[in-house]
């Protein structure tokens, strides 16, 4: 009985000391908490800039050459030769392919042959006529006859000269589609051209953008494959027709000399309107995009003099330039957070480290 009274008293004592222990810990540590320093976050920071912008009209275009076809042939025949090579610039006139044209020169020479002997016939007749050796009916016979031999020769040589394929225009050639000895019907695709050196970009725009658009405009587009490139060109077109939908299509016209456009490619583009106006910028840098609004991190200073941030809802509109406007949100002298956002809440510590704003004066509370 008495060994229980010690096992008893021995439990108690360890059970104590462990839960002594326990809230000694936790007073240490919430001790510890509390008079540890609020740790303080490196950011950069830029002031709201103000800057004058010429409105543009935004849309989203295909661009296709200003010429360019599919080479086909309009006769069917054998392939003789192949000139072109794929994607080889040409000249307007040079040689794509030459079909088989024997059998045709054979019948020009007999159909030539008839050409002359008609007109042999016919002045003989006429010779005749004058003498009236012979009756004006023989010699209208024989002068609808040399008519239809010349025409039957000219006939034969518009088809030989159609079993050449010259380029039609001053272009690149594509990949040539078909091979040497190969039967090319009427209408078969040989080898697509396309003018490099002016392209036509299409776009389509609701009618309310009618009032602002006028040919000459200039237009700056935007291509995937260059991001860090513009390429400026004018509104040459404005379709007279407005669909069913309420849309209108434009054409503008890019020079493209150093041959980065390409027909087919997909650009996002600007018609910059007359009108300019004032806004407010921040760098692009400086917004979080968020699904449920896009805001920024304001710097400002407490009660205590100590760098904070306040984050705030920003309303943004067009950008261009590595910035953005903003149309509602902030107001002039205004600082924000350019690089380190990720690391900060609302209300966090701040030192900045590039940039530094001397003259920050609104009022952040600490909660």
């Amino acid at each position: 009985m008495r060994k229980s009274y010690i096992v008893i008293g021995v439990t108690v004592v360890v059970l104590g000391g462990v839960i002594g222990f326990a809230k000694f810990r936790e007073t240490m540590i919430a001790d510890f908490l509390a008079n540890m320093p609020e740790p303080t976050i490196s950011v950069s920071a830029s002031p709201v800039g103000s800057e004058t912008w010429t409105r543009t009209i935004p849309a989203i275009g295909t661009l296709e050459a200003v010429n360019g076809v599919m080479i086909a042939s309009s006769q069917p025949g054998l392939i003789k030769t192949i000139q072109a090579r794929s994607g080889a610039t040409v000249k307007a006139g040079d040689r794509i392919v030459e079909l088989d044209h024997d059998v045709e020169l054979a019948d020009l020479k007999s159909a030539e042959a008839k050409v002359k002997l008609g007109s042999l016939t016919v002045n003989r007749l006429r010779s005749l006529r004058i003498s009236d050796a012979t009756s004006q009916a023989t010699l209208d016979e024989a002068e609808a006859n040399l008519n239809m031999a010349i025409a039957q020769a000219d006939s034969i040589r518009a088809t030989i000269a159609k079993k050449v394929i010259n380029a039609p225009f001053d272009g690149v050639l594509g990949i040539v589609k078909i091979d040497k000895g190969q039967y090319l019907q009427a209408g078969e695709a040989v080898v697509n051209i396309q003018d490099l050196s002016e392209l036509l970009l299409t776009a389509t725009l609701e009618q309310s953008a009618l009032p602002s658009l006028q040919v000459g405009q200039t237009v700056k587009a935007h291509l995937t494959p260059y991001p860090d490139e513009e390429f400026s060109g004018t509104l040459s077109a404005i379709e007279p027709l407005v669909d069913t939908n309420g849309l209108v299509k434009i054409q503008a016209r890019f020079p493209n000399p150093d041959g980065k456009l390409r027909p087919g490619m997909f650009a996002k583009l600007d018609i910059e309107m007359a009108t300019r106006d004032a806004v407010m910028t921040v760098p692009q840098t400086a917004v979080a995009y968020s699904l449920y609004g896009d805001s920024v991190y304001v710097i400002g200073k407490d009660d205590k003099g100590d760098m904070r941030v306040e984050r705030r809802s920003v309303t943004l509109g067009h950008r261009q330039n590595g910035v953005v406007e903003v149309r509602s949100g902030l107001k002039a002298g205004d600082q924000v957070v350019t690089t380190g956002a990720l690391k900060l809440n609302n209300k966090s510590k701040v030192t900045v480290v590039e940039g530094a704003t001397l003259n920050v004066t609104p009022k952040i509370g600490v909660q």
